[in-house]
C-alpha cells in the first residue's frame, strides 16, 4: 500500500511538477524556493510537498531542509506530520528498492553491513533502528536499502525508523516554524535537545557496554 502511495505520488508530481524545477532544487538547496513552489499550489500544497519529501533519496535534499520548510509553511504540527508521513514513504520505497534489487544496492550499502544487519537478533531490530535514526551523520537512505536488503521485518522497519526520526523531525519542523526567532527560548530548547539526540546514541552505547560486563 505503501507504495502504491508513493507510486501515485511520483506520478502526479511528474506531470505537474517541470523537471527543471526539480533539478534547480536539488542543485541549490534553496529553502525560499521550496516553500514558494509548495504555496503556489494552494491547497494542493501539501500533496505536493508530502511528494517531494518521499522522492527526498532520489532529490539529494538535506533531511532538515525538507522539514525546516514543513514548518515555515505549514506550522509545528502539520508540517511534522506531512514532513513524517513523506519521509515514512521514502524510507518504504528504499526499503522495497533494497529488497527488490539486490545486486544494485547490495554495492551501494556494502555486504559487510547487509550481514550485521542480517545478524541481529529480533529482539534488537527496533533498538539499533532507532540508534542509526537518531546518530548524526549516518547515511539516512543506506539504512533503509540496507534493511530491505537484509530482510528485516517491515513492521519492525517502520517502528524503529518512526521512533528515531520523528523527534529530529518535530524539532527541525519547530525551527523552520520559528525562524524569524531564531534565539528565541524555544529554539534554544530546540537546539539543545537536537545535541541530546546526538549525544544520545553514545551515551545508549555505553549503557549497553556496562549492562554487558
Amino acid at each position: 500500500m505503501v507504495i502504491g502511495v508513493a507510486a501515485i505520488f511520483i506520478t502526479i508530481l511528474t506531470l505537474i511538477f517541470p523537471k527543471e524545477n526539480f533539478i534547480s532544487l536539488a542543485s541549490q538547496w534553496d529553502i525560499e524556493k521550496l516553500q514558494d513552489v509548495v504555496e503556489d499550489f494552494g491547497a494542493w500544497g501539501i500533496l505536493v510537498f508530502i511528494g517531494i519529501a518521499s522522492l527526498k533519496p532520489f532529490l539529494f535534499f538535506p533531511n532538515a531542509f525538507i522539514f525546516i520548510v514543513g514548518g515555515l509553511v505549514y506550522g509545528t504540527i502539520l508540517g511534522s506530520i506531512a514532513s513524517l508521513t513523506g519521509i515514512m514513504i521514502a524510507f518504504s520505497l528504499c526499503y522495497w528498492l533494497g529488497g527488490r534489487f539486490h545486486h544494485v544496492f547490495m554495492r551501494f550499502v556494502g555486504r559487510k553491513h547487509v550481514i550485521k544487519l542480517q545478524s541481529l537478533k529480533d529482539e534488537e531490530i527496533i533498538r539499533v533502528l532507532f540508534t542509526m535514526r537518531v546518530t548524526p551523520g549516518f547515511p539516512i537512505d543506506a539504512i533503509s536499502y540496507g534493511a530491505g536488503l537484509a530482510g528485516i521485518p517491515y513492521n519492525k522497519f517502520v517502528l524503529g525508523s518512526l521512533l528515531g526520526v520523528a523527534p529530529k523531525i518535530v524539532l527541525y519542523t519547530f525551527l523552520g516554524d520559528n525562524i524569524n526567532d531564531i534565539f528565541s527560548l524555544q529554539a534554544i530548547i530546540a537546539y539543545i535537545s537536537l545535541l541530546l539526540l546526538a549525544i544520545l546514541p553514545t551515551w545508549l552505547h555505553k549503557r549497553s557496554d556496562k549492562t554487558q560486563r
